[in-house]
């Protein structure tokens, strides 16, 4: 029996691969194509850059196939990829942080794929990712960045709901909102 390594993929922790799945349309999928790219090799597969807060790769063909090369071609520059000035490095330490987050979709006869580009690296001030929320935000959420936020669906934490109620409360009543830890 192999030896299974976890990974940090996403900003989670997996030792298995993971799917998701069902029938809803995230605001991703509608984001259209910001710019139209031609990728040497892959000519005949329709390319470009999603109008998205993410780095995200949209490709499109009739070939599934045609994508699956393709996006493996991607995942294997974007791990070896570093850009120190934008504080994107492939490894630190021999630990790798560049991932994709790959999401499947067919429209009509065509298949597409939107490859979201992740970085995972960490730093002292920020043990949980310099990509994910940071400290300073751990009121609202603390939870790293999954596949639902990053197709546009915000999942916050349900101890919210409890304090908003609470912070009304405060607020409609004059009541000083820094007496109350929560």
């Amino acid at each position: 029996m192999g030896r299974i390594q976890k990974q940090l993929v996403g900003g989670s922790i997996l030792s298995h691969d993971h799917f998701q799945g069902g029938h809803y349309t995230f605001a991703m999928a509608k984001a259209p194509i910001e710019k139209h790219v031609t990728i040497p090799g892959f000519e005949n597969v329709e390319a470009g850059i999603v109008k998205w807060p993410l780095s995200v790769l949209r490709i499109r063909h009739k070939n599934p196939e045609r994508l699956i090369d393709l996006a493996t071609h991607v995942l294997q520059a974007w791990r070896g990829y570093t850009d120190e000035a934008a504080f994107v490095f492939a490894n630190t330490d021999g630990e790798p942080h560049n991932t994709i987050t790959p999401i499947a979709h067919k429209v009509e006869d065509v298949y597409e794929l939107d490859l979201t580009l992740r970085n995972n690296i960490t730093t002292k001030e920020h043990p949980l990712g310099v990509y994910h929320p940071h400290a300073q935000y751990h009121h609202i959420k603390k939870e790293n960045i999954g596949l639902i936020e990053v197709m546009g669906f915000a999942v916050l934490p349900a101890r919210l709901k409890e304090e908003l109620e609470l912070l009304e409360e405060y607020i409609l009543s004059g009541k000083d909102i820094s007496s109350n830890e929560k």
